[in-house]
């Protein structure tokens, strides 16, 4: 990790406070995933990462980096093939939880900052 990054929020404790809900489905009950809110520190910068399910009506996940509420980038993985699979709600919060991670990771590795860098965003250019 970079030596000028700092997380408001560990990654596991993210984990354990999953928002859920129930919502009726062919006369029975699924759980849809709400998703991760990340605040990342990285060079002076404060970025916000968000990753959410969209459901079953548009099963992907996406994810999307911030920095002064423009998207900076996003990413979008579909799992049409998971729902009748068993564990299914499981896969599905794993890939959440890896695409997530994986988008902090690539933040604090500096993929996207380079033209953030010391304040600079691109303003005026």
């Amino acid at each position: 990790m970079n030596e000028n990054a700092f997380l408001f929020l560990p990654f596991a404790s993210i984990i354990s406070i999953i928002k859920q809900f129930r919502k009726p489905l062919s006369g029975r009950s699924i759980i849809v995933l709400i998703g991760f809110n990340t605040n990342v520190i990285y060079d002076r910068q404060t970025y916000h990462i968000q990753t959410e399910d969209s459901g079953l009506d548009k099963p992907e996940i996406v994810s999307r980096l911030y920095l002064q509420g423009e998207i900076i980038t996003t990413k979008k993985i579909g799992y049409a093939d998971i729902p009748g699979e068993p564990d299914s709600q499981e896969k599905i919060k794993r890939l959440m939880t890896e695409q997530h991670s994986s988008m902090i990771k690539e933040l604090l590795a500096g993929r996207y900052t380079e033209r953030f860098r010391s304040g600079n965003t691109g303003e005026g250019s």
